[in-house]
């Protein structure tokens, strides 16, 4: 329960943090907001199926190159608990 606390908690500063990178033009907001998805992808069922469905429109080697991120950045994570 506290994981999912925690990651909606990051996802909340996060989005805040694109905010402020929106106004602010020297910071963007972009990766706060990819941060912010993905964080809420790991503890939603309804975030994780928009994600997966905007995966789906990404060209063959961005999908292979996103997942291939994606698989080093869960075994790391797996390595850490």
């Amino acid at each position: 329960m506290w994981v999912k606390v925690l990651c909606i908690l990051g996802a909340v500063i996060c989005l805040a943090l694109g905010v402020v990178g929106w106004l602010i033009p020297l910071v963007t907001g972009v990766p706060f907001y990819a941060v912010a998805l993905l964080l809420l992808g790991l503890v939603s069922d309804r975030a994780r199926r928009s994600i997966n469905q905007l995966d789906r429109k990404l060209p063959d080697a961005a999908r292979r190159a996103l997942r291939k991120g994606l698989r080093i950045f869960h075994r790391g994570s797996r390595r850490a608990d």
